[in-house]
């Protein structure tokens, strides 16, 4: 795992034990996408958890909750089928990745994209998000 990722972390009250291969096929298989690979080894590494990431907040929720957390969020995530929840910064803000692309996003989880709202991309990786977070620079556009 990557060392910068772990670094960002290390404020975390991480979940134990990890996610399960199988728990993590089931979710890709029912969302008909994998999970991105810097993503899927924290998950089998720590199966998510929360925390403070520098001056902000995330808790990434665990893989066996990650389908309900996705339909509780469903008029929400029905307009942008292409993204998945996987976590939020505990109050308003939510964090997914792109099914196709793999890419880290941001969005207010009130937000509704028919009227204009939209999703901050955060990078490609896991850390790029996370760094964003750690800085608080995750809501620049």
């Amino acid at each position: 795992m990557e060392q910068q990722l772990l670094d960002f972390v290390n404020e975390f009250d991480f979940n134990s034990p990890g996610g399960t291969e199988d728990q993590i096929l089931e979710v890709e298989s029912n969302i008909g996408a994998q999970f991105p690979n810097d993503y899927k080894e924290l998950m089998k590494a720590n199966n998510g958890g929360e925390g403070f990431v520098g001056e902000g907040y995330l808790r990434l929720h665990k893989v066996e909750d990650l389908l309900e957390l996705n339909v509780s969020m469903l008029i929400l995530m029905e307009q942008i089928p292409d993204y998945f929840l996987i976590g939020t910064d505990g109050s308003g803000m939510g964090y997914a990745f792109h099914k196709i692309d793999k890419s880290y996003h941001s969005f207010g989880l009130m937000s509704s994209f028919k009227n204009g709202d939209y999703l901050i991309r955060q990078g490609n990786k896991l850390s790029e998000l996370l760094e964003r977070i750690y800085t608080a620079t995750e809501f620049d556009r």
